[in-house]
């Protein structure tokens, strides 16, 4: 099990997640593809989505392009950074197949 931030997009379909071949998000994803991402509201630290499911699709991010998706979502437009070379960059898309939603009123499952 791993439990770290992560940087994500959500494109109507997927969880889209960005790592570097070799890391441990990688390995761990490569031998079992379920994954549980929990999203927390950071105006309302106890509304949150957790999002159970599987990385159907790993493939190579050949030009980076999630990688300088999901660093204009959080860091801004301007500070898209270069590939580091002999770096290889994959994209992870989770599939959910449960969503629950916490916030004041209580759970929810979506």
């Amino acid at each position: 099990m791993q439990v770290t931030p992560v940087w994500q997009e959500w494109d109507g379909t997927h969880v889209n997640i960005s790592s570097v071949k070799g890391r441990l998000k990688d390995r761990l994803a490569r031998r079992n593809p379920v994954a549980t991402l929990c999203v927390q509201d950071p105006d309302e630290p106890m509304r949150y989505l957790e999002i159970r499911g599987r990385m159907d699709v790993i493939e190579l991010d050949v030009e980076e392009a999630l990688k300088r998706r999901l660093q204009a979502l959080y860091l801004g437009p301007d500070k898209v950074a270069a590939p580091i070379p002999g770096q290889e960059r994959w994209a992870y898309r989770l599939l959910p197949d449960t969503i629950i939603g916490r916030s004041s009123k209580g759970l929810v499952r979506v």
